[in-house]
């Protein structure tokens, strides 16, 4: 039980948090010491003191935290405002901020720059209508791009290229070094050129060397093998007879086949005197020799590839900006840019974001901090500052969040250095507030985290690490009630050694985990514990299931499954035959005449047909083709299942070439009845949840959804490496298990947390140092290339590398202790470690359970897997299809209809009889818009020029353009337009809609069963039983003017009317314009002095009224 009314130790802090709002605050909260209730206290007591909620900015670390924060902020608000007394000055204020809720940012970092950017795109000099695009996008944007390069080198460029050819640099390993330093187009790359390395040294040295071994190695090989000195002098022996010994190429791949560890097995030479000799003397050969050789060659190489990948980056970059796209990085630097290089900029902003207030400090890219400084931040002489670093933020302008022992990001740009430079310079303008109070965990945890990280972390920061900061529990810990057990506390699944290598321990351990949770919430098993002390029992979404990396992932979900558990997975990558299959498919149809495509598809498992009837098809004398199939009874049985798979597939493509490609691939999936299938296996929902995903992914996209082609390309590309990122069914539901990587796990908590997959882990050199101690950021990487599956070779790698790599490894390092910080405080009541104590060094939880003398296994209870019901009969489809048809039927009845005056007057007057020499409704047109542009200033010298263009979009025949200039010119030569020009409005094609009943829908003058009538017309087309009870009448009334006693309707009439039929035109026209002015009068108030048609062949006004 937790009491929420304790007063904690870090309870002045926690008030200064709320009431000192003229000081600029550093909080570093603890996990569960509730950061975004101390966000959202500072954001309500900002309102109550007077700041204006758009001068609030609070920026978040994720769309989900930004969307918590919104939330809870106007619920705080709302609460605040009806507690708050009546006509007191913090009511109003509080009534202000919600009536402006939307008014206030509350977003990440990225949708925050995009705002400044949007509303200044010209200042920043961006396409003000760029898009912001995701990291998918951005990825598959910056490979198109790569593409394109490479494929127009210029002659200086294709040098280059060739030459790193020749080099052994292949074209995946340059486009792997364009990839990533992409990520980091903000800092330098420094790439000073080196020497090439003398092949000379190799050829002198090992060369002999060889030669002194090979006396000494048997001529027969050994029983158990040769070793791998042995191994290495007879194949590099062999190869001198044949390859070029003056190619330093072939002397650089003989020098990478040593570097690896040369084992020399004594009783395995003639010699074990001499072989204990060429063991030292090849281990001093790699020392003196080989490794400086190669790091002098990876020095020499460095340049090159990083000179070669530059002018790319500056490409992709222009392709960007020229389409009007920003990825995440370029809306970072380019709002710092704009605020950093304007004034006017910079000052309007910073007067805008009066109050800035920033979560998750400790992870955010170091860009920010240069752009929080520069908003909230002034100069000591009070002159225009470009540097961040001389800027010191107004007194109350900056609140900051973070929890430096939570910092876990540093791959993706987040630097603990920056984290402790900020809070220096905040300590010296504010103040660093320490919540230390926790209100998760259950004091068994509480202690047990204190006791393992208070030799992780030192007693003071240092430049790699926080300091340890003892955290205050405050929530019991559970007493069980009766026979219902309420565990807490830290429990292991220890593993004992077992065969298979990593798969077989993560699956033992899926499996473990998920009996474990199927018995836990299998009729109150378990109990969790309740805030106000009472228990409850467990259910699915109590449980949240860790991984230190993304590999297996989805065996945990699949094991849930088997019990008949749901699970919603994250961050896991897999590839499923159907996605496969389907893509398979896919590829078949852009390229129907490709047979082995086609016998793929046919023989896989979308529809399984056996190499028997493929054969008994072929043997008919049928060729394998979407065209010229034969009827089926020219097919023998056997052939019968290829046809008809043939005739199914021919279908499909020409849904391809009549439909939208998303569409199409839709239907397919449908008909397939993949879907449904997929969702029957074992992890069924999250291998229907991943096709579902796919299928919304390819929707979304523009060019993918309508190109078939690019179809092929995305389903390809999301397949690529290690596949598409699962989903589940299940997902966004908050009833299923949670399974994810640890990086995915920020922010949240359960009450039981298993940190699984016990196997895994290794410790490697550093690949990347980022320098941000100097004004000008600067980038070193090493660039390696795969070889087969696990192998790795380094390519290329800066001067002072490993000086470098040992900086690197010190923050690497670091923040391993910080992730097992991380994982270790996720859980309310519970905390299971798996562990695998035969190789603990490839455990990553391994460091968790230092130092405990005793620590408690978790039992599990036998249980059997769900099993599933056998249907021995089908549903029926037919009624539920019935069914299903008659409430679509009931949704689809109207409850209004939409007709024109027009259509009402047609509807309910008696119509004349039209003259045969009319000249179509494109006349009419035409002559309308006319009249109109006249009205609204077109001079009428270009009435002529002014009605041939509109002839040509209206296509009104040539033949009566001159008719059509002549009766404008009489319009205009007319009294009544000459009356117009004296009045004091005049408006041209004013739109009109009202409601009216059914009944009522009669036009005037017309009285009996017309407005019922108008509504069986209106209604005309559909199924509805019955007419609509409202119908919505609309018009546009062609000219109006507003004289001093009144206004006047004008309906223009190009009809060809003569003097004899002209009455009964003007009968059953009349109706319409005495409709608009009653309308004009009823809904505006605006008294209509007169209405009526002006008949425009006859040049005559004939009023209504």
């Amino acid at each position: 039980m937790v009491d929420q009314n304790a007063q904690t130790k870090d309870q002045a802090d926690r008030d200064r948090i709320l009431n000192d709002l003229e000081i600029n605050l550093l909080v570093e909260a603890g996990a569960g010491s509730g950061k975004t209730t101390s966000l959202v206290g500072r954001l309500l007591a900002l309102i109550e003191f007077g700041i204006r909620i758009e001068h609030i900015s609070a920026i978040t670390f994720t769309n989900k935290a930004a969307n918590e924060m919104k939330e809870r902020f106007r619920l705080a608000l709302e609460k605040a405002h009806w507690r708050s007394a009546d006509s007191s000055v913090v009511r109003e204020r509080l009534s202000a901020a919600l009536g402006n809720l939307d008014l206030i940012f509350i977003g990440t970092i990225h949708s925050f720059c995009g705002s400044l950017l949007r509303e200044r795109p010209i200042e920043a000099g961006l396409d003000p209508s760029f898009e912001e695009m995701d990291e998918e996008s951005d990825r598959h944007f910056r490979a198109s791009c790569w593409d394109d390069y490479m494929a127009q080198l210029n002659e200086q460029e294709r040098l280059e290229y060739e030459e790193l050819l020749s080099l052994r640099v292949d074209v995946n390993t340059l486009q792997d070094v364009y990839n990533r330093v992409s990520f980091f187009t903000d800092v330098e790359l420094p790439c000073k050129e080196r020497l090439r390395p003398d092949f000379e040294r190799i050829r002198d040295t090992l060369f002999p060397l060889i030669e002194e071994a090979l006396p000494y190695i048997p001529m027969n090989e050994p029983e158990k093998g040769w070793d791998a000195v042995q191994k290495l002098v007879r194949q590099t022996h062999q190869k001198l007879r044949y390859i070029d010994m003056a190619d330093d190429m072939q002397m650089l791949d003989i020098a990478k086949e040593f570097d690896r560890q040369l084992v020399v097995t004594l009783n395995r030479w003639t010699s074990k005197e001499h072989a204990g000799e060429m063991k030292k003397r090849f281990a001093d050969w790699q020392t003196i020799v080989l490794y400086p050789f190669l790091q002098e060659w990876r020095e020499y190489m460095y340049p090159k590839l990083i000179r070669f990948v530059r002018p790319v980056l500056h490409y992709c970059r222009q392709r960007r900006y020229a389409a009007g796209k920003l990825n995440f990085q370029d809306l970072l630097q380019e709002a710092a840019k704009l605020v950093r290089e304007n004034s006017e900029a910079r000052m309007y902003f910073a007067d805008r974001y009066k109050r800035l207030l920033v979560d998750e400090f400790q992870d955010t890219d170091p860009i920010q901090a240069e752009l929080m400084f520069l908003l909230t931040g002034e100069s000591e002489d009070g002159t225009f500052e470009k540097d961040w670093r001389r800027l010191t933020p107004r007194s109350g302008s900056l609140f900051v969040v973070g929890d430096p022992k939570q910092s876990i990001y540093r791959f993706r740009r987040a630097d603990i250095s920056i984290y402790n430079e900020v809070k220096a310079r905040i300590q010296e303008c504010g103040a660093i507030m320490r919540l230390t109070a926790n209100f998760r965990s259950v004091r068994s945890i509480g202690d047990y985290i204190n006791g393992q990280f208070v030799g992780k972390f030192p007693p003071s920061e240092s430049e790699h690490q926080a300091a340890f900061v003892k955290m205050e529990t405050y929530a019991d810990n559970p007493a069980g009630k009766g026979n219902r057990q309420t565990p807490h506390g830290i429990y292991v699944f220890p593993y004992p050694k077992m065969v298979g290598g990593k798969a077989a321990v993560a699956h033992t351990d899926a499996e473990q985990v998920a009996r474990y949770i199927s018995w836990a919430c299998h009729r109150g098993n378990l109990q969790i514990a309740e805030r106000d002390g009472e228990s409850r029992d467990a259910v699915p979404g109590d449980f949240l299931i860790l991984t230190k990396t993304r590999e297996f992932i989805h065996l945990y979900a699949e094991q849930l499954d088997l019990y008949g558990i749901p699970a919603d997975t994250s961050g896991s990558t897999t590839v499923y035959d159907e996605l496969l299959a389907l893509w398979q498919l896919a590829r078949c149809l852009d390229d129907s005449a490709d047979k082995p495509a086609l016998l793929a598809v046919m023989r896989g498992m979308l529809f399984g047909l056996s190499d028997r009837q493929l054969w008994a098809y072929k043997q008919g004398g049928f060729r394998f083709s979407l065209y010229e199939l034969p009827d089926l009874g020219a097919c023998e049985e056997d052939a019968r299942p290829v046809l008809k798979v043939l005739q199914k597939l021919k279908v499909y493509l020409n849904w391809v070439r009549t439909s939208s490609a998303a569409t199409a691939f839709s239907r397919i999936v449908e008909d397939l009845g993949v879907l449904p299938y997929v969702s029957t296996l074992p992890a069924g929902s999250v291998r229907a949840g991943t096709l579902v995903k796919m299928l919304q992914l390819l929707h979304r996209d523009p060019l993918t959804s309508s190109s078939w082609s690019e179809l092929c390309r995305q389903v390809e590309r999301m397949l690529a490496d290690r596949g598409m990122e699962t989903s589940s069914l299940y997902a966004g539901g908050g009833q299923a298990v949670r399974v994810m990587n640890l990086h995915k796990a920020k922010g949240l908590e359960a009450p039981i947390v298993f940190l699984a997959c016990p196997c895994g882990e290794s410790d490697h050199d550093a690949t990347q140092y980022i320098d941000r101690s100097a004004d000008l950021a600067a980038g070193y990487f090493t660039i390696s290339k795969t070889i087969g599956q696990f192998k790795t070779e380094v390519v290329a790698q800066p001067a002072g590398w490993n000086e470098l790599n040992e900086l690197e490894r010190a923050f690497s390092n670091a923040e391993k202790d910080r992730l097992l910080y991380v994982a270790a405080t996720r859980p309310k009541q519970m905390l299971v470690i798996s562990l695998y104590p035969d190789q603990p060094a490839k455990c990553p939880w391994t460091p968790l359970v230092e130092g405990m003398n005793l620590a408690r296994e978790l039992d599990v209870p036998a249980m059997s897997l769900e099993q599933q019901p056998e249907l021995t009969a089908g549903p029926d489809l037919r009624g539920a299809a019935k069914a299903r048809q008659l409430r679509i039927e009931r949704v689809a009845e109207p409850t209004y209809a939409v007709i024109s005056v027009t259509d009402q007057t047609k509807a309910a007057g008696e119509k004349p009889e039209w003259s045969a020499e009319g000249r179509g409704m494109a006349f009419g047109s035409v002559v309308h818009q006319a009249i109109e542009l006249l009205g609204k200033g077109l001079p009428e010298a270009k009435l002529d020029d002014a009605i041939r263009m509109l002839a040509s979009e209206e296509d009104l025949a040539e033949k009566h353009v001159a008719q059509a200039v002549r009766v404008v010119r009489n319009v205009l030569a007319s009294e009544l337009w000459q009356r117009s020009l004296q009045a004091r409005r005049r408006l041209f094609e004013v739109p009109l809609m009202f409601r009216k009943r059914a009944d009522e829908a009669g036009v005037l003058g017309h009285g009996g069963d017309a407005g019922h009538e108008v509504a069986a017309s209106a209604m005309e087309g559909s199924d509805s039983v019955s007419p609509a009870p409202y119908i919505l009448v609309r018009g546009v009334i062609d000219f109006l003017f507003e004289e001093e006693d009144g206004w006047v309707i004008v309906d223009f009439k190009t009809d060809h009317v003569t003097d004899v039929k002209l009455p009964s035109f003007v009968d059953f026209y009349q109706p319409q314009v005495q409709s608009y002015a009653a309308e004009w009068e009823r809904t505006f108030g605006l008294k209509v002095k007169e209405a009526g048609l002006y008949f425009v062949q006859l040049g005559i006004w004939a009023r209504g009224f």
